[in-house]
């Protein structure tokens, strides 16, 4: 999978865009720290940004934080054979269901 083939769920107003990736981002920072890793995703515009910040991330970081940062997620444990631009985009697409989620659940 690639940068282009990740979107946010269909069903989302373009108008309220923003506001999704935002809210992603924020789920994903607070992932970030209680895997206790000290790594923050700042205001991005866009899933594809945070991918390239997240693919990046993912070519530096340690074993130890990508297994903490996945056991966080509950994202399948083989996904550490992933390379790192398909990791980037389970690791994306988990921390908005968790956000679609939510919101759903509020309403």
């Amino acid at each position: 999978m690639d940068l282009i083939s990740f979107s946010f769920h269909p069903s989302i107003p373009q108008d309220h865009y923003s506001q999704w990736v935002q809210a992603t981002l924020r789920q994903l920072n607070k992932d970030f720290a209680l895997a206790g890793i000290s790594f923050q995703l700042k205001e991005l515009d866009s899933p594809e940004n945070a991918m390239k910040v997240l693919t990046d991330w993912l070519r530096d970081a340690s074993p130890v934080e990508i297994n903490s940062l996945i056991y966080i997620l509950d994202i399948h444990h083989h996904s550490v054979h992933l390379k790192p631009e398909d990791m980037a985009v389970a690791i994306l697409k988990r921390a908005f269901s968790k956000v679609w989620l939510r919101h759903r659940m509020k309403h």
